[in-house]
């Protein structure tokens, strides 16, 4: 180790500021050559043998590549993205854990339904996360019928070896999975979902035994209620036994958000609280948090109202 560090010492004496520059993020553990390389679009290869002096092609070209990159990366730093913070355990949340925790602990049938942008996924992950025998499938346009929904909640659940497969063979190594595990089975974005593959899933969570949450927009209880379809869902609407309704951001959902964002002055809280308002709610109070705070680093100052409303702005929300 000591002497490929003589070499690279010596190797940067020879190739100048720049090689130096690039070694000292190697060393300092901020990049690895890989990441580099990737990053500047220099070949792995040519990046190592050039760092040690053995590059046999354009010196110069790669010089200044690498210049270009350290360059870029020097105007960028301090104006990056801020990581999110982690789980907020909301009033909302809660209200989204208790729901999971009766369905799985019952079990029954949940359904959480309402806006975007008020932490259902977000809260839906961190119960998966915390909690043993959780499996969350994720519903789109394209998974909605009854056998695409059955290859998602197959890869929820860890299921392999799908293909070619019928919709009822998926069914029924579904079924026998997740029997007596006393777990819960979460159908996200379940408004997609048809109604074959409804009742597909509703015949699962009666076979099994389990706890099942279906959670989506306002589309899911008005569906799971009839919508003018009456006997067709008398089904699964009469399974439903926890329904948790959310039309709205709470003020103290945005309130937790701020606080994990170091976010307290009662001005800059209260522009969040209209933020939150607006289409997107919670999601959108993020994008200006973290925007924000980047704009406020690039300051030098701590975050304030006036970083908040300059990122709202950025981002295209209403003054």
């Amino acid at each position: 180790m000591e002497a490929l560090e003589n070499k690279l010492g010596q190797a940067a004496l020879k190739q100048g500021d720049v090689v130096g520059q690039v070694l000292a993020l190697v060393k300092n553990g901020a990049l690895t050559q890989s990441e580099i390389a990737k990053e500047s679009g220099v070949s792995p290869t040519a990046l190592s043998r050039w760092l040690i002096g053995q590059y046999q092609g354009d010196n110069d070209k790669i010089n200044d590549a690498l210049a270009k990159w350290l360059d870029a990366r020097a105007r960028q730093t301090g104006f990056l993205l801020p990581e999110e913070a982690g789980f907020v355990e909301t009033r909302t949340a809660e209200r989204i854990i208790k729901a999971l925790g009766y369905a799985q602990m019952a079990p029954d049938l949940a359904v959480i339904y309402g806006a975007a942008g008020l932490g259902k996924t977000r809260t839906l992950r961190h119960y998966g996360q915390t909690r043993n025998n959780v499996w969350i499938a994720t519903i789109s346009p394209a998974t909605a019928t009854t056998a695409a929904c059955l290859g998602q909640l197959c890869r929820a659940t860890g299921i392999r070896g799908t293909r070619g497969k019928s919709a009822g063979e998926l069914r029924q190594s579904i079924a026998d999975k997740i029997r007596e595990t006393r777990g819960l089975l979460v159908v996200d974005e379940a408004q997609h979902l048809s109604l074959a593959a409804l009742e597909t899933i509703r015949s699962i969570h009666d076979e099994t035994e389990i706890g099942l949450a279906l959670c989506g927009n306002e589309q899911v209880y008005s569906r799971l209620t009839g919508n003018g379809h009456g006997a067709l869902f008398a089904q699964l609407f009469s399974r439903i036994g926890k329904r948790v309704a959310l039309s709205r951001t709470h003020e103290s959902d945005v309130e937790g958000i701020a606080a994990a964002y170091g976010v307290t002055e009662t001005k800059a809280v209260a522009e969040l609280q209209r933020i939150a308002r607006a289409p997107g709610a919670l999601r959108g109070v993020v994008k200006a948090l973290r925007l924000a705070a980047m704009l406020a680093t690039g300051d030098r100052q701590e975050l304030a109202v006036a970083h908040i409303n300059a990122a709202w702005k950025e981002l295209g929300g209403v003054q």
